[in-house]
């Protein structure tokens, strides 16, 4: 299950890390993006950072292994 760690600067705690589904990811970050609209963070999976856009979703597609494989559709 890939690790999806927010890391806000902004925020307490600074980082915050879960296990969770490919396909739960996206959405997660949709959520977190709209509730902490303003703050300054930055998203990864798996030590990777993912590029988000600038609602704070998920900027590209990722696999079911939790791999980014390019940009979203439409994106």
């Amino acid at each position: 299950m890939p690790r999806l760690v927010f890391m806000n600067a902004d925020a307490t705690p600074k980082n915050v890390a879960l296990e969770v589904s490919a396909a739960a990811a996206p959405h997660i970050m949709a959520w977190y993006g709209a509730y902490f609209a303003g703050d300054r963070y930055t998203v990864a999976i798996d030590g990777r950072n993912v590029p988000m856009d600038i609602n704070g979703e998920m900027n590209g597609a990722m696999d079911i292994n939790g791999e980014m494989i390019g940009p979203k559709e439409g994106g």
